[in-house]
């Protein structure tokens, strides 16, 4: 059995659970029998069932939120079924095996950062999973670059065959008529991989023509992450012309010293500001994202990311930003630095359990809210219509006050916070009640 624990408590992402289907095509080829449960669009009685018909539970973990949701079902698994063996996998596995093996209703890990994605995980049984969520896929595993806060960096880099990747894309959308496809692979546009000892050279530009056509050919549009310095002229007229519709940049600072020396992003400033300048026009809606008070920044270097972000909104108003709190995730190389307390920071304290770690507040701080309710108007209008407005209305008056001021050590987080998530699930029951029909006799 495959779980996918819900992400958050609002649970808002409904992005296809790949992290449990194509371990399950892997398992299903070693001519075992799969189950799988998804805890944001299924009810705890399936899970309860397939507790008791399983030999075997392996839950598939992000550090954060999913932590507790899996102790939670591992536990619950071994109450119902004593002799079930209880695993898990995901990114908070790879980071963190020892602690976790250690965990007293764990009696396995698996660590593979890629185990089946060389498969193709549509078929009768999944076919649910795909047409109840929002459609997501890879073109690519792994990132050749040596980000310093980034878990998923330097590990190798592998193309999909694009012919397969067309042919399966294909078969999906002609079964469950997709919309719109979110490529989530950590680096979209890389130019090289290694095959056989020798590196094979891509055409980056032919390679993004290609997989826009793909999808465009099926009706669809399709979001991506990419890096800056790809985003050339050349590159934004492929996207526009193959109905690429969001992109996802990760430009974590405004300060050239920081981006290049700590964070070893390998671009600096004048990278990100041309993107900006590229994508202006294009009708690609962006999210640029930030990364705050991270070892060794300086209250300058963030007004250096304020300064940027004020010059982004400038040049190129529909794009949004949100600027996160630095969360020391284990693997990286800034971890190290967060756990010693070096570069002025105070020493991170590492959880010792899941639990901890799902209890632990993460990446969001006064300024992840100040930045957002400034610059992702749009989502939080989208969120508080008609008169819900004037829930929300004096704290975005705040937020744009202190933004200007430059004064983000102090917001009432909490509140927002709260208010945001009430907001969510009341939408979601909105939502679940249209969706009840009544059926005439």
């Amino acid at each position: 059995m495959l779980v996918y624990p819900k992400p958050s408590k609002d649970s808002a992402t409904r992005q296809t659970p790949l992290s449990i289907l194509f371990p399950g095509a892997y398992f299903k080829k070693q001519g075992l029998k799969v189950e799988y449960f998804d805890g944001r669009i299924e009810p705890e009685e399936v899970l309860d069932d397939h507790i008791k018909n399983s030999k075997e539970i392996a839950v598939s973990t992000m550090t954060g939120f999913q932590c507790i949701e899996t102790t939670r079902i591992l536990k619950k698994a071994k109450r119902m079924a004593p002799n079930i063996i209880t695993a898990v996998g995901g990114p908070h596995v790879q980071c963190l095996p020892d602690q976790v093996m250690e965990e007293p209703f764990v009696d396995k890990i698996y660590t593979q950062s890629v185990l089946g994605e060389d498969l193709f995980p549509y078929d009768d049984q999944t076919h649910k999973y795909w047409k109840l969520t929002d459609m997501s896929y890879l073109s690519s595993s792994g990132c050749p670059f040596p980000c310093t806060f980034c878990s998923q960096g330097l590990t190798e880099w592998r193309p999909s065959e694009l012919d397969k990747f067309g042919k399966e894309l294909s078969i999906i959308h002609s079964n469950i008529g997709f919309k719109n496809v979110a490529l989530i692979d950590p680096n979209v546009s890389h130019g090289s991989y290694k095959e056989d000892g020798h590196t094979v050279k891509l055409d980056m530009y032919e390679r993004m023509d290609r997989i826009g056509k793909i999808i465009k050919n099926l009706g669809a549009t399709w979001e991506c992450a990419m890096r800056h310095p790809d985003l050339t002229k050349q590159m934004v007229d492929i996207l526009a012309t193959n109905n690429c519709i969001r992109l996802h940049l990760g430009a974590e600072s405004g300060s050239e010293d920081y981006l290049r020396k700590i964070l070893k992003k390998g671009h600096g400033v004048k990278n990100i500001k041309q993107a900006a300048l590229n994508l202006k026009g294009s009708g690609i809606s962006v999210l640029f994202t930030f990364i705050s008070y991270m070892p060794g920044e300086t209250l300058e270097d963030i007004h250096k990311t304020m300064d940027l972000i004020d010059w982004i909104n400038d040049v190129y108003p529909e794009a949004r930003v949100t600027i996160y709190n630095y969360a020391p995730f284990p693997g990286t190389r800034l971890y190290d630095d967060a756990v010693a307390g070096r570069n002025g920071l105070p020493k991170f304290q590492v959880p010792r359990s899941m639990e901890e770690w799902a209890t632990r507040p993460m990446m969001q701080s006064p300024l992840y809210w100040i930045a957002g309710l400034n610059f992702r108007l749009d989502q939080t209008k989208r969120n508080f219509q008609g008169n819900d407005w004037k829930l929300i209305e004096p704290y975005y008056s705040l937020a744009v006050s202190k933004w200007k001021k430059r004064d983000i050590e102090d917001f009432p987080v909490a509140e927002v916070a709260d208010l945001v998530s009430r907001q969510l699930n009341k939408q979601e029951l909105a939502i679940q009640g249209s969706n009840q029909q009544v059926v005439c006799p």
